[in-house]
């Protein structure tokens, strides 16, 4: 007699059963992880058709808050346990924007007591299996093996299920995609406070909250454009407000009374360089309105809402970083204070000042620069000017700040570490306590606070970073050699070793290390330990010497070289700044940018370290040196304030600038042809980014790679030009409300 229910998925070399949560390729079991078996079942239940990523996060994590980086970790897994690559799409399909789906051909068959195998259809051709096949909810929790496993399992006995375990258990441990890793320990366990996810689509940014703490402002992402959106938090509409735009959106602030909102966009000039600038609009729609020009950070505005303060570089030796403080109404600008650097150096990318309760005070994040080089805060009176270093934390660095409404404190987005991710802390002023708010492992890119109702919104982030290598005529063929959620590999640079594996950085152990694999993804190894974090890993091309940026000198970053094994580690500069090595052809020399002078500045050392020379340029902030094949050319960026950022191109001793021309990839990170005629480089885009060559004279510009997905951090090629290494992931984001944090 036919029990009912009791029935297996077949495909290809495959079985599953749905009732024992088993997958056997033929006569081996195949180890996964629970979650990964459960997105699989999930997969084939409905083959034919497409599955939402949300469908999939609520069905297999229905009980806990994890990113989407968790599924798109666990899909690398299960394709990798069923034979396929990514790209191969034998089994799973990615359907860009939407989800997966299971494009293989598959039956369903029952078993009778006996074990003897009926088809459930009268033909016996694979069909696709619907959604109403099969009621998941109806599915008998996992039990001990049944009758119908016992003779397989029989003379395996325990040897393979000691295999299995271990299978499992290394698997978690490598990739981390076990049940554990799945759902980590939240901050609101370790301290107390709730968080509450706004949006759910990770493709949300700058968030912006209304004093009353009605409505959320934030840049959504949509393909290769942005658009603001605006969600009120009580009836829960959300609707978009400003249109997709190529120019971006940035820096969402309201205005006090909440009726328009400001936000920075890059605008494109005629002469083709871009420029920022600060507009106001109504949230109801409307004309937008120019407020400021040039912003180099993102803007605050003060509570009565009558003035902006931004960081901007005046790109003048003497007046490098200067607070700029904007008249909302008439545009009146003027200079607070400049950077003075040795004592403090305001910071530049991604932060956000900030102003007291009073609007009397701004708060800036930056550097102390010098022999004790350390991230810090700084408090500007807007009386004078005058510069006053806040009590705080030593933290590695410090990127926004935002006053709580009664002066008691402020909240701050830092990191311990070069590799921690950034948390959220309360810092009391002016004692300098500081308490974490968060402590988990995503890390948080803005906040925004709503001084009336007490609210605390920010973006929650993650992003993953994997080593893949592939043709170079062929990318769309590259094969993922690592993996992992939480994990960055290769972002901080990657390079080839003389034997064909892959060395590159990764935080995979903690902190920044740099670390081996073959181009076959086998044999990951650490090279180094315990030392500081460790980056930009550069190989000599007579194939001796690693030469790498690591702070292992008491926090300083430095030029090291080691032996290609790992071996006899020799100390090349003794600055405070030295990164982005690029080494001669000969092997002899090592040209880098010195980020510790203002403006920074290119130098070269001997590869066996001692004295440093300047590279002499006539360019402002010369950086990111890349040497030719031929040895004769050096490319760097630099930045000029009538064009914007430039690729100048120098004669490799130095001297007076060939040629220039607008900087289209990300800074400095190009690398030269094989003839020395042209540059490669990444050109960023929103989520996506692919790679371009374009010749010196300007008149060939082609895209190298054609990717539809994730974002390239790095590349590099093999000395022959026909692999190409790249450091590939993606970024996830969405707004939360974290309450009780106080």
């Amino acid at each position: 007699m036919e029990r009912e229910g009791n029935f297996l998925y077949e495909f290809e070399r495959f079985r599953l059963d749905p009732d024992e949560r088993v997958l056997v390729e033929g006569d081996s079991p195949v180890p996964l992880a629970p979650k990964v078996l459960e997105i699989l079942l999930t997969l084939v239940e409905r083959a034919g058709h497409v599955v939402s990523k949300e469908e999939l996060m609520e069905s297999v994590w229905a009980d806990a808050f994890v990113e989407e980086a968790n599924l798109t970790q666990s899909i690398f897994v299960l394709r990798k346990a069923l034979g396929e690559s990514k790209n191969g799409s034998r089994f799973i399909e990615t359907v860009p924007r939407r989800g997966y789906r299971f494009v293989c051909p598959a039956k369903r068959i029952r078993l009778n007591e006996i074990g003897v195998e009926d088809s459930l259809s009268n033909d016996t051709t694979p069909w696709p299996i619907r959604s109403g096949d099969f009621n998941r909810a109806a599915r008998p929790e996992p039990q001990t093996f049944s009758q119908k496993w016992k003779s397989f399992f029989a003379p395996i006995g325990l040897f393979a299920v000691a295999l299995i375990v271990v299978g499992l258990a290394t698997n978690n441990f490598y990739r981390g995609e076990g049940e554990a890793s799945s759902t980590p320990a939240s901050a609101a366990q370790l301290s107390g406070i709730e968080i509450r996810r706004l949006t759910s689509d990770s493709r949300a940014f700058s968030p912006a909250i209304s004093p009353d703490g009605r409505l959320l402002a934030y840049k959504h992402i949509e393909e290769d454009m942005e658009t603001v959106r605006l969600k009120d938090l009580v009836t829960g509409s959300d609707i978009q407000i400003r249109p997709p735009s190529a120019e971006g959106y940035s820096g969402l602030l309201f205005s006090p009374d909440a009726r328009e909102l400001y936000y920075r966009i890059d605008k494109k000039l005629p002469d083709g360089s871009k420029r920022g600038i600060v507009v106001s609009s109504p949230i109801s729609g409307g004309v937008e309105r120019k407020v400021a020009e040039q912003p180099w950070t993102l803007f605050a505005l003060s509570h009565d809402g009558k003035q902006l303060a931004f960081v901007r570089s005046l790109a003048k030796p003497d007046a490098d970083r200067v607070i700029m403080i904007v008249d909302t109404v008439t545009g009146t600008e003027r200079e607070l204070a400049k950077s003075e650097p040795g004592r403090f150096i305001f910071r530049l990318w991604g932060t956000t000042p900030s102003w007291s309760p009073d609007d009397k005070r701004v708060v800036v994040c930056g550097r102390t620069g010098g022999a004790d080089d350390h991230g810090a805060l700084f408090e500007v009176s807007l009386e004078d000017g005058a510069v006053t270093e806040l009590a705080a934390p030593r933290w590695h660095e410090a990127f926004q700040t935002i006053w709580l409404a009664d002066g008691t404190g402020l909240l701050v987005i830092a990191r311990e570490s070069p590799s921690s991710p950034f948390q959220i802390w309360r810092l009391s002023y002016p004692s300098g306590e500081a308490v974490r708010v968060t402590n988990d492992l995503q890390s948080y890119g803005s906040i925004a606070f709503a001084a009336n109702s007490n609210m605390l919104i920010a973006q929650q982030e993650i992003w993953n970073s994997h080593i893949w290598v592939g043709p170079e005529t062929d990318t769309a063929s590259s094969r993922q050699l690592t993996s992992g959620t939480n994990v960055i590999d290769g972002a901080s640079g990657l390079a080839w070793m003389p034997d064909g594996r892959i060395i590159f950085s990764s935080n995979r152990a903690g902190e920044f290390e740099l670390w081996t694999v073959k181009t076959d993804g086998s044999e990951l190894q650490q090279l180094t330990a315990n030392s500081g974090a460790n980056k930009f890993p550069r190989v000599s091309g007579d194939g001796r010497y690693v030469v790498f940026v690591s702070n292992r000198d008491g926090g300083k970053w430095n030029l090291w070289r080691m032996n290609i094994d790992g071996s006899q580690v020799v100390q090349l500069t003794r600055g405070n700044g030295e990164t982005l090595p690029s080494i001669s052809p000969d092997s002899q020399s090592v040209f880098y940018t010195n980020g510790a002078v203002v403006p920074s500045r290119i130098e070269r050392v001997s590869i066996d370290g001692g004295e440093t020379y300047s590279v002499p340029n006539e360019s402002y902030g010369a950086s990111g040196p890349a040497i030719s094949p031929d040895g004769k050319l050096l490319a760097y960026y630099f930045f000029s304030e009538s064009t914007g950022w430039r690729t100048g191109i120098l004669p490799v001793a130095g001297g007076e600038t060939i040629k220039s021309f607008e900087l289209q990839g990300s800074r400095g990170f190009e690398e030269w042809t094989p003839d020395s005629r042209a540059l490669i480089y990444i050109k960023p885009g929103f989520l996506l980014s692919n790679m371009w060559r374009e010749s010196l004279d300007g008149r060939q510009i082609e895209q190298v790679t054609h990717f539809k997905d994730s974002y390239i951090h790095y590349f590099a090629y093999s000395p022959d030009h026909k692999q190409l290494a790249l450091a590939r992931g993606d970024s996830y984001s969405d707004i939360v409300l974290i309450e009780n944090f106080k």
